[in-house]
């Protein structure tokens, strides 16, 4: 039996008319606005200093060629526990390809968060 992974139209259609939301909270920091590379750079090497293994794409036209509209910008492999993240400037805005992968993946019981500042970065990987 071959298994999709992804959702046909009308199953999305359907799962998106069942009030689905993208489930986030933004915190902001008061000191500047960090702009989205800077924020995936300042991950990146926090998960390299870490020593945990992440995939994080930044916004090619390879990658865009590569992989599905609206994927995640990064997956970090925690302890037990895979976490995608999107990040966004702090005016930065979700694209409707964004909002309907998000819904996806937390129907499939995935985490996926929205980051809007490094420190917001720090909570949601929780690292202890």
């Amino acid at each position: 039996m071959t298994r999709r992974y992804r959702y046909t139209d009308a199953e999305l259609e359907m799962l998106l008319n069942k009030n689905a939301t993208w489930n986030h909270t933004v915190i902001s920091e008061p000191e500047g606005e960090e702009i989205e590379s800077t924020l995936q750079k300042k991950a990146e090497r926090w998960c390299k200093d870490h020593g945990y293994p992440f995939l994080s794409f930044r916004q090619s036209k390879y990658a865009q060629r590569m992989l599905p509209a609206g994927w995640p910008d990064m997956i970090i492999i925690l302890f037990k526990k895979v976490v995608f993240i999107e990040f966004k400037s702090k005016k930065g805005r979700k694209s409707k390809e964004q909002v309907s992968m998000a819904i996806q993946f937390q129907h499939l019981g995935h985490e996926i968060h929205l980051i809007k500042t490094f420190k917001r970065f720090l909570e949601v990987i929780n690292v202890q």
